[in-house]
């Protein structure tokens, strides 16, 4: 069960990554600029390294998941954090890249 809540999570900002992709947008917001030349959000990271460590072994989710000292729960609502910022979805969708 756990696996397949990460799988929808983890599905919905790939989705949203790649919905973006295909478009360039550019702003004048200095504060977006800086946070992309900073490179991804700790959240992003850590997510990334869950998403990586349930992808390369995935019957061992539940210790996967105590090993970084977060439920299944808080995983899901992380991912969905993800996925309603277009450029941590990129930057996830960078980190998960096969």
């Amino acid at each position: 069960m756990t696996t397949v809540r990460f799988a929808a999570a983890a599905a919905i900002v790939l989705l949203s990554a790649c919905a973006g992709s295909g478009r360039e947008e550019q702003s004048a917001d200095t504060t977006v600029a800086a946070a992309v030349a900073a490179g991804p959000s700790a959240e992003v990271t850590r997510a990334a390294e869950i998403s990586n460590a349930i992808t390369n072994n995935p019957t061992k989710t539940d210790s996967i998941l105590a090993a970084h000292s977060v439920t299944p729960e808080q995983l899901t609502e992380m991912m969905f954090r993800i996925a309603r910022d277009s450029t941590a979805s990129a930057d996830y969708g960078k980190l998960t890249a096969r």
